[in-house]
């Protein structure tokens, strides 16, 4: 594996994979190795075969100084073990890259600590996009967060975290317009106001074109 190309190594890691309790056998002799193709060999080895020793190595080469390595490894740690990543150590990290691969790989545990966790990753201009799109897939796979969102939008004071949860639920648009009849507290009409000014108004087009209920088009119009 020494000095070979990306494109073999990668074919021989996933063969000496595939001997999965012989290959077991060989890895606590290989843990200490630091040639970057033995990292990258246990790397894809712990991404099919998650065990507590594959755990334990992928947090600790987060830290390597490879650069892939380092990444990799998160990734694979965030599709595994994904409630490990929900922690400062990666959504705080210094490397940016490294936050935005955290932030992503939470749309495979979504649960409400999650977008507590994320939602004030929102005024980090190098992350913020990631995190509209994972609160997004989010919402889509648990669309009883919406009404938690809506009330994280009302009460949220920062601007840019507003802008960034007006983004994340332009994407309930229609859900949100025909709850302006119904709400008299008035967080309705707040945050479709928010949702035009942070420029999302496909959706609100959309549904005025399709709608047939001249109350709710009034509704909407004066919100506008």
């Amino acid at each position: 594996l020494l000095g070979e190309e990306n494109w073999y190594r990668t074919r021989v890691n996933l063969l000496l994979a595939s001997f999965r309790n012989k290959f077991l056998e060989y890895v606590p002799q290989l843990i200490e190795r630091e040639e970057i193709e033995i990292q990258s060999l246990l790397v894809d080895f712990a991404s099919v075969h998650p065990s507590l020793l594959a755990k334990s190595y992928l947090e600790k080469q987060v830290n390597s100084h490879h650069k892939d390595i380092a990444y990799r490894s998160t990734r694979v740690l965030g599709e595994t073990y994904p409630e490990t990543v929900n922690t400062p150590t990666y959504l705080s990290n210094s490397d940016h890259v490294i936050r935005n691969i955290t932030i992503q790989s939470l749309t495979n545990w979504p649960v409400k600590n999650v977008i507590d966790n994320l939602i004030p990753l929102l005024v980090h201009e190098k992350c913020a996009e990631t995190t509209v799109a994972t609160l997004s897939e989010i919402t889509r796979k648990k669309p009883g967060y919406v009404e938690y969102l809506i009330d994280c939008f009302e009460n949220e004071k920062s601007p840019q975290v507003r802008d960034g949860l007006a983004n994340v639920l332009s994407n309930r648009i229609e859900y949100i317009l025909v709850k302006l009849l119904t709400d008299k507290s008035g967080k309705m009409q707040d945050l479709v106001t928010g949702i035009v000014m942070s420029g999302k108004l496909t959706g609100v087009i959309s549904f005025l074109n399709r709608n047939k209920n001249i109350e709710l088009e009034n509704a909407i119009l004066e919100t506008l």
